[in-house]
């Protein structure tokens, strides 16, 4: 092995380390962005919070599909009809917001089928 290809291996091997160093980085910006912005969506907005209430008794991701920003204000939230959520269906919603956090509580039936 000549001392030039010696060289040439170690300065690849350097840039890779820099090079997914730098990925790793950018990426952990990316997922902590990406956490902050959940984070900001369900305990800081009435939809957000209304919708991670929903999930909260469903367990389905159906229920950030459906649309609540009418029914997604403080206090108690009866809804007639109710909101159908997969296999659920949901007739109540209650939001307290306690500043700067809100916080939501839903009432969900399951459907029999």
């Amino acid at each position: 092995m000549k001392l030039d290809t010696l060289i040439v291996i170690i300065l690849m091997l350097i840039a890779g380390i820099v090079f997914l160093k730098a990925i790793r980085k950018l990426l952990g910006i990316a997922l902590s962005v990406l956490i902050l912005y959940f984070a900001y969506y369900t305990f800081f907005t009435f939809p957000g919070a209304a919708k991670i209430a929903v999930f909260k008794n469903t367990f389905s991701f159906d229920s950030y599909k459906v649309d609540i920003s009418k029914y997604s204000n403080e206090g108690v939230n009866k809804i007639s009809p109710p909101i159908y959520v997969g296999k659920y269906s949901l007739s109540k919603l209650t939001c307290t917001k306690y500043n700067p956090i809100i916080l939501c509580d839903s009432k969900v039936k399951e459907l029999d089928n």
